[in-house]
C-alpha cells in the first residue's frame, strides 16, 4: 500500500514495513510478515508520507500560537513607545490683557507751570447769580500725591492790565489725575485769568 492518506511505521518484532488508516493509530495487530503482535504508531516517515503526525501537528500549532502572541506583543510595544515618544501638542499660549496706561493724556494746549500741566482758562458766570470764575484744568503727570496745591491766577480786564487776583486750592491731588479748578473773581472789569504759579504745601 502506498496511498498518501495512509500513515507508516516498523513492526516491533521484525521491523517490517507497515501502512496503516489514521483512524488505526494505537490498536494491536498481528504484523503480516512475521505474525507477531505489534502496536500501530506514527513515526517520522509517516510525517513525511502524509504530513499529518499527530505528534507533530500539535507542536506546530503551539508555535503558531506563541509566534502570533509575540508579534502581538512587539506591535502593542511599539504602539505603545510611539505614543510616548511624540510630541506632545502644547497649549495655545494666552497672552493676558495689557492693562490700559494709568497716565492721562497730555494735551496740546496746556502749558507747564511749577511741575504741573496747566489748561487754558475760561471765565465762566454763575447762572442766576452775578458770580464769575475763572474754570481750567491743573493735571498731576506724576507718580506722587501732590498735598496743599493752590493755583493762583492774575485778573486782566480788555486792555491786558493786571486788576486783582484770584485763587483755589485743592488738598490732595491723585497721581496721573485731573483737578477742574475754580477761582473766584471779585473784579466786575475782569475779562482774562492767566495762571501765575501754582504752589504745593511741602
Amino acid at each position: 500500500m502506498s496511498d498518501a492518506g495512509y500513515w507508516k511505521c516498523a513492526c516491533q518484532k521484525c521491523g517490517g514495513h507497515l501502512e496503516f488508516p489514521p483512524a488505526s493509530a494505537g490498536e494491536t495487530i498481528a504484523c503480516p510478515h512475521c505474525g507477531e503482535p505489534t502496536t500501530l504508531v506514527a513515526n517520522d516517515s509517516t510525517s513525511a508520507a502524509t504530513g499529518k503526525n499527530p505528534a507533530t501537528t500539535g507542536r506546530n500549532i503551539l508555535i503558531i500560537i506563541s509566534a502570533t502572541l509575540i508579534l502581538a506583543l512587539i506591535a502593542a510595544g511599539i504602539f505603545f513607545l510611539s505614543q510616548k515618544t511624540s510630541p506632545s501638542v502644547a497649549p495655545p499660549v494666552v497672552q493676558p490683557a495689557r492693562p490700559m496706561p494709568t497716565n492721562p493724556v497730555v494735551r496740546t494746549d496746556f502749558s507747564r507751570l511749577n511741575d504741573f500741566n496747566v489748561g487754558p482758562v475760561t471765565l465762566k458766570k454763575t447762572e442766576g447769580s452775578g458770580l464769575v470764575y475763572a474754570v481750567g484744568i491743573v493735571q498731576n503727570d506724576s507718580d506722587r500725591q501732590r498735598f496743599g496745591v493752590r493755583i493762583q491766577l492774575d485778573v486782566l480786564d480788555a486792555a491786558d492790565n493786571k486788576i486783582g487776583t484770584a485763587s483755589d486750592y485743592l488738598s490732595v491731588l491723585e497721581p496721573h489725575k485731573e483737578w477742574p479748578f475754580r477761582a473766584l473773581l471779585t473784579e466786575p472789569k475782569a475779562v482774562k485769568a492767566k495762571p501765575v504759579a501754582i504752589e504745593e504745601q511741602k
